[in-house]
């Protein structure tokens, strides 16, 4: 049985079938006092404004989850956060934004009496916009290895993802969000590649 009360304090025991009022009993230790770090992309630059959370999964089917999250913050300008009175077992610590991979790391995985240093991956904003005669009607990103890459998207105001990426929505260009690992971008007409050509993910200075 598990069970979590609404700031995610976790208990776990084996009851077995049948049993009338069980009595679970949360650890001494099931709170932490403080819990703090930074965030780095990696180059190793301080990631700011990134969301921080503890996450728990409520309900498992196998599949899905049911995510609860609470203690939340974002990172200071120097990639900083700190979380006070937390639990810390059974959950995840949770790193997102809207340019950045969604980093997980459970917390009995991390040294929870220092300062902890976590590495996330950025995402790039990307734009094709064909030419006059452009026959591309989908494209790809590959990697350094040549594999294709998931690309997040938005399509007829809705979200998706997906390895191909149209090129055009309703006659407008289609705004992506690609992994910072992207090498190359492929374009095709229907299943025919049509060409390859360099791609150089970077920040604006």
């Amino acid at each position: 049985m598990l069970a979590i009360d609404d700031d995610l304090r976790a208990v776990v025991a084996e009851v077995r079938a049948g049993t009338r009022d069980a009595v679970l009993v949360v650890r001494d230790d099931a709170l932490l006092a403080r819990l703090g770090g930074t965030l780095r992309d990696a180059r190793g630059a301080p990631v700011a404004g990134a969301e921080v959370e503890l996450s728990a999964t409520i309900l498992d089917t196998g599949r899905n989850g049911v995510a609860q999250t609470a203690h939340g913050t974002r990172t200071d300008a120097g990639g900083r956060f700190a979380l006070e009175n937390v639990p810390w077992r059974n959950l995840e610590l949770v790193a997102s934004g809207d340019e950045l991979e969604r980093l997980a790391v459970p917390l009995d995985e991390l040294d929870v009496t220092r300062a902890l240093e976590l590495v996330v991956r950025r995402r790039y904003r990307v734009l094709v916009e064909p030419a006059r005669g452009e026959r591309a009607t989908h494209y790809a990103v590959l990697d350094e290895a040549g594999r294709e890459l998931r690309v997040d998207f938005t399509l007829h105001d809705l979200d998706g993802h997906r390895e191909r990426v149209p090129v055009l929505d309703q006659g407008q260009p289609v705004h992506a969000l690609v992994p910072e690992g992207a090498r190359t971008l492929v374009l095709f007409e229907g299943e025919s590649e049509l060409r390859r050509l360099p791609l150089v993910c970077a920040r604006e200075s």
